[in-house]
């Protein structure tokens, strides 16, 4: 599909953006693009632009610079530009490499693509898992030794959360009887999610201490504060990657406030949603950008097996061709792993899922075109 001339001059500049982080202007665009046209005309299409929320102008400087919408606009007419159509294969071979590792766990493999990923791009990276409720498979005391004991309990997501404990000697308390309580206790709240389970104990913990005395309301204490504080900190349900490549990027170097708000607000993952004001689905991605105080950021998302979501964030001067096509690449290699497709032993996957994952984006971006209409 040919595109209007304006989005064209759109797309030109949110490109020469992208290369040069300088603001742009109709000769730059004469010079580097084959517009068929005449500067006038660029500049009033750019004028039109920017009267329209898509371009914004900077300080005294006679080019302009693309919007949050204007990338929005740039987004929805991506597709009529090429992908890469190529991964660096030193970077697929080390992605293989810990695909077909049996010795990694699952999430020890998810940790180092995102890793990868975020050498990929020079961006940050995040794995979030979403907050669905998770229940408890087991609760399990162990001895250590004569002073100390681990506590810990296992959700049906696979996360463990433990904490180690020393005996208080100024304190009866009885091991064994507190072994044998929390294997009762095990039992009983099998399959309870975290909040049921923080129910129980405030419901129950006066029968509790009845029954078994000090050794049942320690036990109690320990497995509601551990199960507060995992659901709080949320650390089993995302991570970072690459979190100060922010710091290569030109639009940082000479503006330390612009670099605070960005720390600042990768600083929260579990409210960084919340952080962006604005977003669009471009098919199975999710593009959102920041608000104004909350620094220049921009966060492309895309949901893989059991609902986890991997993002990159960077500056909204992001490659979003690169960008994309990266995070396709990954995202589809986790799939088929995370689904237990196994690549024949040595070989590299093939990057030709790039045509299908755009395929399937433009039938969405069209299907939304013709809703708007």
């Amino acid at each position: 599909m040919k595109l209007e001339r304006k989005d064209q001059i759109l797309r030109c500049i949110v490109e020469e953006y992208i290369k040069t982080a300088e603001p742009v202007g109709s000769e730059n665009l004469l010079k580097n693009y084959s517009l068929n046209c005449s500067s006038a005309t660029i500049r009033n299409a750019m004028a039109k632009l920017e009267e329209e929320g898509y371009l914004e102008k900077t300080h005294i400087s006679s080019g302009r610079v693309p919007s949050a919408k204007g990338y929005q606009r740039y987004l929805e007419h991506l597709e009529e530009s090429k992908m890469l159509d190529s991964i660096d294969m030193d970077f697929q071979r080390e992605l293989v490499s810990y695909l077909s590792d049996p010795t990694l766990g699952v999430e020890e493999v998810v940790s180092k693509v995102c890793l990868i990923l975020s050498e990929m791009t020079n961006m940050v990276v995040v794995k979030m898992k979403p907050e669905n409720e998770e229940r408890l498979i087991k609760i399990d005391l162990l001895p250590l030794n004569e002073e100390r004991v681990l506590g810990l309990f296992v959700t049906d997501k696979g996360n463990v959360q433990y904490k180690t404990f020393l005996l208080n000697k100024s304190h009866f308390f009885d091991l064994s009887k507190a072994i044998k309580f929390v294997y009762l206790l095990s039992q009983k709240l099998r399959g309870y999610t975290l909040m049921e389970t923080l129910a129980y104990i405030d419901e129950n913990h006066i029968e509790i201490e009845k029954e078994f005395g000090y050794v049942g309301i320690i036990c109690l204490t320990a497995l509601k504060e551990s199960i507060t504080s995992y659901s709080l900190t949320g650390t089993n349900r995302w991570r970072m990657f690459g979190k100060y490549n922010l710091l290569s990027h030109s639009e940082y170097h000479s503006d330390p406030e612009a670099i605070i708000k960005a720390l600042s607000t990768l600083s929260e993952p579990s409210m960084l949603q919340h952080d962006f004001a604005s977003s669009d689905d471009l098919g199975d991605v999710r593009i959102s950008f920041t608000n104004d105080v909350a620094g220049d950021l921009a966060i492309v998302t895309k949901t893989i097996a059991d609902d986890e979501q991997i993002s990159v964030i960077g500056p909204k001067r992001m490659d979003y061709k690169k960008i994309l096509s990266c995070l396709d690449y990954v995202c589809y290699l986790l799939e088929t792993y995370i689904n237990g497709i196994k690549a024949k032993e040595g070989s590299l996957a093939t990057v030709s899922c790039q045509n299908r994952i755009t395929d399937s984006r433009k039938e969405l971006l069209n299907e939304r075109r013709k809703r708007k209409k």
